[in-house]
């Protein structure tokens, strides 16, 4: 049986493609500053394609949203990388077509997301008005996924990560909520259940 990700082209490989189309082209990216929150984990791409350098105005222009949640642990350190390079081959591809839109690397997060099983609770989800954008939207739904809950308590660094188990020193059963920032020296405090 065919590999049906033979059928898409890797992100570097649209790049390698544009700069032989257009050697004098010009690819400028930027975050999307009120769309991006490292501290938070995730960042919104928009990147300009042009293809003379001397352009006014850019060709073509595209975005990439990126949260490290959705990253495997091996990767969640390039997650800003990662999604530059995807903003990047997603609006070359708006310039120079290819078959497939999508890049191989997506596709294949897609295929290894095919074998997992959809939370029921997800079901339950839903995207209320109060959201402003997209990636508040995002961020609503990596919590649930990363606690198999949806998220109901906030701070100031985004929806509050639901912790629960037995302590190993008390052997005593905890549930309680703790703040998303990987920067423990500005971790909320958390707030425990009796």
């Amino acid at each position: 049986m065919p590999n049906f990700l033979e059928n898409y082209e890797t992100a570097n490989a649209t790049i390698k493609r544009f700069w032989l189309e257009f050697p004098n082209g010009r690819i400028i990216p930027d975050h999307v500053k009120d769309q991006t929150d490292l501290a938070k984990g995730f960042i919104t791409i928009r990147t300009e394609v042009y293809r003379d350098q001397n352009d006014p105005l850019p060709a073509v222009v595209d975005y990439a949203y990126g949260n490290v949640a959705f990253f495997p642990e091996n990767m969640k350190k390039w997650f800003v990388e990662d999604t530059v390079t995807s903003s990047e081959a997603r609006a070359i591809k708006l310039l120079t077509p290819s078959d497939n839109r999508p890049s191989y690397e997506d596709m294949q997060r897609v295929e290894k997301l095919a074998d997992v099983p959809f939370p029921k609770f997800l079901d339950e989800v839903h995207i209320q008005s109060e959201v402003k954008n997209v990636g508040e939207a995002l961020e609503e739904l990596a919590e649930a996924i990363i606690t198999g809950q949806p998220g109901d308590k906030e701070c100031q660094h985004g929806f509050m990560i639901r912790k629960e188990g037995v302590s190993p020193k008390t052997g005593k059963p905890y549930k309680g909520w703790t703040c998303p920032s990987k920067n423990r020296d500005f971790q909320c405090k958390a707030i425990w259940e009796n």
